[in-house]
């Protein structure tokens, strides 16, 4: 897993010497890079996106992986990300606080127990997809602007409340559930660049 972090940070970082010069950032290049701990996208992903009207809407494209010594698969996750940030609030100079942010995923994923496709070996409809879905999301953002670091602009510390589609159906359908046995925490990083 240190070797995977390794990795990303340093792909990071060549991507981000290449147009360091503000002037010389070309419209397709991404405005952010993400990194992302758990919430039902991957134990570590990253990805990379785009803010939109003044950083109020973010959308992302990610890839998660799940190692075989935690899941007993390997599993792979691309999703896209949708972020809405309606209020931020400046509590000093250099630091912003997102009180609520609004969002979802849409989650493709990659592995032996993940189907499109119904096996054979089930009846018709007898279980949902399981490869596709969508996790609606809340959280919370703290944003750092005074970073002294070459092409960094600003740096979000975000925490997310999640859940999953299928859990929902399951929680509205059932009355043995709680809620805490629907919902999912995640932690992520987004550098934004100049």
């Amino acid at each position: 897993m240190k070797n995977t972090l390794q990795i990303i940070i340093i792909i990071l970082s060549i991507v981000n010497n290449l147009y360091s010069d503000a002037e010389s950032k070309k419209w397709y290049f991404p405005d952010h890079y993400k990194i992302h701990f758990a919430g039902n996208t991957g134990f570590l992903s990253c990805g990379i996106g785009y803010s939109f009207f003044k950083g109020k809407y973010e959308t992302d494209l990610f890839y998660g992986y799940v190692p075989k010594s935690i899941s007993g698969n390997h599993i792979h996750t691309i999703f896209h990300k949708s972020t809405y940030k309606p209020i931020k609030i400046t509590l000093n100079k250099n630091t912003k606080l997102t009180p609520i942010l609004l969002g979802f995923n849409f989650c493709l994923v990659i592995g032996q127990n993940s189907f499109i496709i119904l096996p054979e070996q089930y009846p018709e409809s007898y279980y949902p997809p399981t490869a596709i879905y969508f996790a609606p999301f809340i959280g919370v953002v703290i944003l750092k602007t005074d970073i002294n670091q070459k092409g960094i602009k600003s740096l979000d510390f975000y925490f997310e409340l999640g859940t999953v589609d299928r859990y929902l159906r399951n929680y509205f359908m059932s009355d043995y559930l709680e809620l805490k046995d629907i919902l999912n925490i995640s932690l992520g990083l987004k550098i934004e660049i100049i």
